[in-house]
């Protein structure tokens, strides 16, 4: 398994806000993630992914902007458990990036799988 760290910015253009994913060299778990954004995309509010291009050795993954709280606010609440919510976040991912992509069509196979 291929370890790194992805990189996640905020870009604003004149077309509107979009996410940039920039995903770690030379790593598959982003195909995961393509899969889960779609199983999903009828189901909960997850930003939809626009796009998805291959930029050297990486993976550039451009998804809509949803206004929202982001997680360093979220921690700047004393009464927020940061230990739980890191957790959770890296359950969900590990999970997404270590299924076979082609089992996941909705959110009961995730479900079961976290």
């Amino acid at each position: 398994m291929v370890v790194g760290i992805a990189i996640i910015k905020k870009v604003v253009t004149d077309k509107g806000c979009f996410l940039i994913r920039i995903c770690p060299p030379n790593t598959e778990g982003y195909k995961n993630e393509i899969a889960v954004s779609k199983a999903l995309k009828s189901t909960i509010r997850i930003p939809s992914l626009l796009h998805s291009t291959l930029l050297k050795d990486r993976i550039i993954l451009i998804y809509e902007f949803i206004e929202g709280t982001s997680m360093q606010t979220q921690f700047s609440n004393d009464e927020i458990n940061r230990t739980e919510i890191v957790s959770q976040v890296a359950r969900v991912a590990a999970t997404i990036h270590n299924t076979n992509r082609k089992q996941i069509t909705g959110l009961s196979e995730l479900v079961v799988l976290i």
